[in-house]
């Protein structure tokens, strides 16, 4: 469990033998899903009194009513007993968790037992393959309301700052950090959001110096197009210095009209950030992260006691969580620090300057760390909660939902993850990461996303059947839950591949042997039954777990033929390829999906979705 200040707790979670959960279910109503929204789910959280803070939620499954597990790094004993059932395999004991202290730099863990090792050294390369993956807190699934995670933030807040006092002019008020701590509550316990949320901010938080906690808890306070709209609150802030741009079609496109009076904050955040007046910024190309580092800089003055050289680094850490760009940066970002530092005569040397661009490398690389996991599975649940995040219908809908907003979602996915540079994910300045943990990570992003790519590309696949299916045949589906048995099928497919699911590119399971079979940057046929067999986030409705049968029924039909997968992929996409997200099909194009279908396919989602 993550502790942060002596008596806090963010969540705990209970491991399963192999570290994901395979259970799934449904909110019965919207009324259970508010609650469920602002309830836990594994345990009561405690406020800073010790207080019961959250309930358990509860969904409904076929069967029986169970709880529903928060991550894929926390089952219950049900889903531990299933896994064992259908792999054959004994439960093993769960990977130690590393554990938050109340130490400013949380790296002990991980880095090399040496004396002279850098500040922001990572794990010793001969030990990257034994680390424990970092698994997201319980909090990631809605389990805190704002008023029980306020106290969260502000114990962050206090403990980093207090950490940092000698560079500070004097303590920090009191007052601030619970005003910053309301704010920071406010902005991540918003309902829309699923990954950059609360949960997502403790994870990174685990592991990071006072500077990265500080930088983490303001980096995702805004995020236009989840939002839909600024921060709340947040006029004053960035009010004069954004502009919305009206005329342009695209939506949330901002101009920078002014410098906030000459703010001194807001001056090193477009010196930091590069930006010049008039520039015109989307959440494409870093508005999220400058409007958060502006925001961050001017409540970091508001007390003149935080000297510009840490605001400058919170800045310069929030402006390295700016995904996808080629290393060039790094150096940019280098040189901006030294011009700021000497503008403002900061004094700092140019060893400072380079620990802190370290930092800020070490924080971006560790925001985009779902990409580099070692386990499959916990880059999907990460992508998945990023697919409702962006598609809000879902868990607004719940069994409303059409299939076209799943089909939609599914095709924003599945497009990003088949374009996706996945050499431009993490980033290097010179010797941070070194050469082979980077590499390493580079490895399992390419992996990672080639298996996701895959399995959303069948899930893909069946949706465009359905909504084909209701074309034609001019009725809506609805998923009949008694036609879906996950388990049966997983533990047939598995004997029919010769597939052990538990050891196929498990971390907790592997040999050294198996390691080096599955070094493979290609998937293969049991990847993608692993995945389909044990991943299934989506619990806000049956759909997804329907999607999930029928791709194990896809499997079976092409008897684990990956090239005859890729070849009806692309004709069912290419049937659809004119038709933009949420868009309707043609009657036509629907036709044509359901031709170049397998008959049995067809006839298997018309039987799952009532059709």
């Amino acid at each position: 469990m993550l502790f942060i200040g002596n008596n806090i707790e963010v969540g705990s979670t209970k491991n399963s033998d192999n570290g994901f959960a395979v259970t799934t279910g449904v909110v019965k109503t919207m009324k259970d899903k508010k609650k469920a929204a602002t309830t836990g789910t594994n345990g009561a959280a405690e406020d800073y009194k010790g207080r019961s803070t959250s309930k358990k939620r509860v969904f409904e499954d076929t069967s029986k009513t169970r709880t529903t597990t928060p991550t894929i790094a926390t089952t219950t004993k049900a889903a531990k007993k299933t896994c064992c059932q259908v792999c054959s395999v004994s439960p093993t004991p769960s990977p130690k968790k590393f554990q938050i202290r109340d130490e400013g730099d949380l790296r002990e863990e991980l880095a090399p037992a040496t004396s002279s090792a850098k500040q922001g050294a990572l794990a010793p390369e001969s030990d990257i393959e034994s680390l424990t993956p970092v698994e997201y807190p319980i909090a990631n699934r809605g389990d805190y309301t704002v008023a029980s995670a306020k106290p969260l933030f502000f114990q962050v807040l206090f403990k980093s700052f207090a950490a940092l006092r000698k560079r500070l002019k004097r303590e920090v008020p009191i007052q601030s950090l619970d005003k910053w701590a309301d704010f920071m509550a406010r902005c991540y316990l918003q309902d829309t959001r699923m990954f950059h949320s609360f949960g997502h901010v403790m994870k990174l938080c685990e592991k990071s110096t006072p500077v990265q906690k500080i930088a983490v808890l303001f980096h995702d306070i805004a995020y236009y197009q989840v939002d839909n709209a600024p921060p709340p609150d947040s006029k004053q802030f960035l009010g004069d210095i954004l502009t919305h741009h009206q005329a342009e079609a695209k939506e949330h496109i901002y101009v920078v009209t002014g410098n906030g009076s000459e703010n001194a904050g807001v001056a090193i955040a477009l010196k930091v950030f590069s930006i010049k007046m008039g520039q015109k910024l989307d959440p494409t190309i870093g508005l999220n992260e400058f409007a958060s580092a502006v925001i961050a800089s001017r409540l970091l003055l508001e007390e003149d006691v935080i000297p510009l050289d840490l605001i400058a680094d919170v800045c310069a850490v929030i402006e390295a969580t700016i995904p996808f760009r080629t290393n060039q940066w790094t150096e940019g970002l280098h040189t901006n620090l030294l011009e700021l530092n000497r503008d403002l005569d900061m004094g700092r040397r140019e060893e400072d300057i380079t620990s802190s661009v370290e930092e800020a490398v070490d924080l971006g690389n560790r925001d985009v760390g779902d990409f580099g996991e070692s386990e499959v599975l916990l880059f999907l649940d990460g992508t998945w909660d990023l697919l409702t995040e962006n598609n809000p219908r879902i868990w607004m809908e719940l069994e409303q939902c059409p299939i076209q907003v799943y089909r939609s979602g599914l095709q924003k996915t599945h497009g990003f993850l088949s374009t996706v540079a996945t050499e431009l994910i993490f980033s290097k300045f010179r010797e941070i990461p070194t050469q082979k943990r980077f590499d390493y990570l580079s490895r399992n992003a390419k992996r990672n996303v080639e298996v996701s790519r895959v399995y959303s590309g069948i899930k893909l696949s069946l949706a465009l059947i359905v909504e084909s299916l209701e074309m034609v045949r001019h009725r809506r589906g609805e998923v009949n839950v008694m036609t879906i048995d996950v388990r049966k099928e997983v533990g047939c497919l598995s004997k029919g591949l010769q597939c052990d699911l538990c050891t196929c590119y498990s971390p907790t399971k592997r040999t050294r042997t198996d390691r080096a079979t599955c070094a493979s940057t290609e998937a293969s046929p049991c990847d993608i039954l692993r995945v389909l067999g044990l991943h299934r986030p989506i619990k806000y409705s049956r759909i997804d777990e329907a999607l999930t049968y029928l791709g194990l029924h896809l499997i079976q039909v092409l008897q684990g033929d990956l090239g005859a997968l890729e070849t009806l992929m692309t004709r069912l996409k290419g049937q659809a390829r004119l038709y933009a997200p949420y868009a309707d099909l043609s009657h036509e194009a629907a036709q044509a999906i359901l031709d170049h279908a397998p008959k049995s396919v067809v006839n298997e989602c018309a039987r799952v979705f009532s059709l």
